[in-house]
């Protein structure tokens, strides 16, 4: 049952009783407001001006005898005195609210669109931002008008584009923005919580150590560091988004300095774009980056153009120094048939909404270890017969996860033919195999791999055998050099063999690195050989007691 009040307030004397034939007066915030005047209104459009000082009847404030609300469009002082002219009350901040570290927008003069859908509520945002608290807006909607201009070097096509203008905020909750907003390092500071905005246009932000919650953009999100890119030496660093909807998709210019360490979780992302459109003073450096972030149980939709003509998800542009590993963790892929594009993403578990193949192109794009991926055409259950347990390919070991060739794209550059074709007695149960073929006396492969975990020494594990001649497996880093080890086989019936390998010298194998396994079939006449990799964790049979054991064991 609704409950019924009066939508006035009620003004008292100095006993309590109902103010009669009093006045009020309303002044500028923090002046006093006799001497200091300001507009006020009694309607929430700023349509009706009324008359200082307002005279009050029965307690009310009226206007030709009608009771009438009051309002202001910014911060406001106030003092009411009786009629013995004696004050009743003053105050120089009369709607701040010292209580709290917030203030809401409304109390300095910001109307939101349900009520008034043209006004411009920027110059009472500004207001309430000055007062160095968080904003709130009761989770209503404003507009404001972008006016500052953040990167006055930028021209057409280059970082934010020519006199392209933000409206600057910084912390704040529960509040609606129609304009293009930058939410900046200048105002926000460090280690703070922003919850449940939305923003209706472009978004620009800047931060450390800062989550955010429930933060909607309907237009591209800029992320970067927050000074003009000539002095910018700040990036964009362990901040965190959760449940966040960026529509117009993520862009991470590195004209405005380096982005790492940052995590997504369970975002909707309709497009990332890691790129470069030139830089001056200090982004220029060499230490500017995009590197170690994460994106975990994210959802993507993106249709990003990237260098080979096609469009994806995610990409790496050519002119980005990506710097490292960002790893796209439990991730959905809803496009399907394009993933990431370019260096630096490793996808550790992904589902896709169509065909797989090409989930990675260009650059060190990779599929992560221990990666199953699924979908329309997901992973192929497999078991491989083992005598003890090993390590795991690194770039899609599982034939779920294919080049545009047609094979794993674990599989690399070879110097000679590669082919598929289909095998009945591969004894994993996927009855395929690539091979590799040459006139000559030597036939070459190459995949790549990681292993296990940063201390184990298991390294690399695949099932193969030889057309002609015999196999010679060689091991290198990323900067290829070459690894010393061993490696072991199994024989598992019908000339294929299990092969697997082990590390003992410097420099050791480790989990953050990618490793080449180049296998030479080498005959007197015509080399070639068959590879079937694998790389979805899966149990495997310890051949010696019968024992099921893991790829992680």
């Amino acid at each position: 049952m609704p409950l019924v009040t009066s939508p006035f307030e009620v003004f008292t004397d100095i006993d309590g009783s109902q103010l009669d034939n009093g006045r009020i007066y309303i002044g500028a915030s923090g002046l006093d407001p006799v001497s200091n005047p300001i507009d006020v209104y009694i309607d929430a459009n700023y349509s009706t001006l009324i008359a200082q000082p307002i005279r009050t009847l029965n307690g009310y404030p009226y206007n030709s005898g009608t009771p009438v609300k009051l309002f202001t469009k910014a911060a406001y002082s106030i003092t009411v005195k009786n009629r013995n002219d004696t004050t009743v009350y003053t105050s120089l901040s009369a709607n701040e609210d010292t209580s709290s570290g917030e203030v809401n927008v409304a109390d300095y003069g910001a109307i939101p669109i349900t009520e008034n859908p043209t006004f411009d509520s920027s110059a009472a945002i500004k207001l309430a931002v000055s007062t160095g608290k968080r904003i709130t807006g009761g989770g209503l909607t404003y507009n404001v008008t972008p006016d500052t201009i953040i990167d006055s070097y930028a021209t057409a096509g280059v970082g934010y584009g020519l006199n392209k203008k933000w409206f600057p905020v910084g912390d704040c909750r529960d509040i609606n923005f129609v304009g293009d907003v930058s939410i900046g390092d200048f105002y926000l500071g460090k280690h703070k919580t922003l919850e449940n905005i939305q923003i209706t246009g472009k978004a620009r932000i800047s931060s450390w150590y800062t989550t955010y919650s429930g933060l909607k953009v309907t237009d591209a999100t800029y992320i970067g560091g927050d000074l003009p890119p000539d002095i910018n030496n700040i990036g964009f660093y362990y901040n965190t988004f959760t449940s966040c909807l960026f529509d117009g998709g993520i862009y991470i210019d590195q004209r405005y300095g380096p982005v790492n360490l940052n995590t997504f979780i369970e975002c909707m992302i309709k497009g990332l774009k890691v790129y470069d459109t030139g830089d001056i003073g200090y982004t220029s450096l060499p230490s500017k980056d995009a590197h170690m972030n994460s994106f975990i149980g994210c959802e993507f939709v993106g249709s990003i153009l990237a260098a080979d003509g096609n469009t994806y998800d995610c990409v790496a542009d050519t002119s980005a120094n990506i710097g490292g590993v960002n790893k796209i963790i439990d991730c959905y892929f809803e496009l399907g048939s394009r993933g990431v594009y370019g260096d630096g993403w490793v996808i550790e578990n992904a589902h896709t909404s169509g065909n797989t193949q090409g989930l990675t192109s260009g650059g060190s794009a990779k599929v992560g270890f221990q990666t199953p991926v699924s979908g329309s055409n997901g992973f192929l259950a497999r078991s491989v017969p083992n005598s003890q347990p090993i390590g795991q390919l690194c770039t899609g070991g599982d034939w779920s996860i294919l080049n545009t060739s047609g094979y794993p794209v674990c599989i690399t550059s070879s110097t000679h033919v590669v082919t598929t074709g289909t095998d009945s007695t591969e004894p994993t149960g996927i009855h395929k195999y690539v091979q590799f073929a040459a006139s000559g006396a030597f036939a070459v492969v190459n995949f790549l791999f990681n292993t296990e975990t940063s201390t184990s020494f298991k390294t690399f594990a695949f099932v193969a055998k030889t057309i002609a001649g015999s196999f010679l497996i060689e091991t290198f880093d990323e900067s290829g050099a070459i690894i010393y080890g061993d490696y072991s086989t199994t024989d598992l019936g019908n000339d294929w063999k299990l092969y697997y390998g082990t590390s003992y010298r410097s420099p050791r194998l480790n989990s953050s690195s990618t490793y080449t396994i180049r296998i030479s079939a080498v005959s007197g006449g015509r080399g070639a050989g068959l590879i079937s990799p694998f790389g979805v964790k899966k149990p495997l049979i310890d051949l010696s007691n019968g024992i099921t054991s893991y790829l992680d064991d």
